[in-house]
């Protein structure tokens, strides 16, 4: 689901019959995880962030993310 198709069916939630609202919404919570576990695949900073959101993360953080990607891609 693109983000402006989310963002709009978000937008339209309230407007919904209370099944349908329940369904849909169902639908956008897939969608968020679904979109979070793809970016999270190759990004170790945003399946931190995806796993821990409240995880206050600084450029040392950063650093040590890419070194592990690097890592998990075979190139160190």
């Amino acid at each position: 689901m693109s983000p402006e198709l989310l963002h709009q069916a978000q937008q339209a939630l309230p407007h919904l019959p209370e099944p349908v609202q329940q369904k849909v919404g169902a639908l956008i919570a897939e969608a968020r995880r679904a979109k979070a576990k793809e970016v999270s695949q190759n990004d170790f900073m945003a399946y931190v962030n995806y796993v821990w959101p409240t995880f206050i993360h600084g450029r040392h953080h950063e650093k040590m993310a890419r070194a592990f990607e690097k890592v998990a891609e075979g190139r160190t």
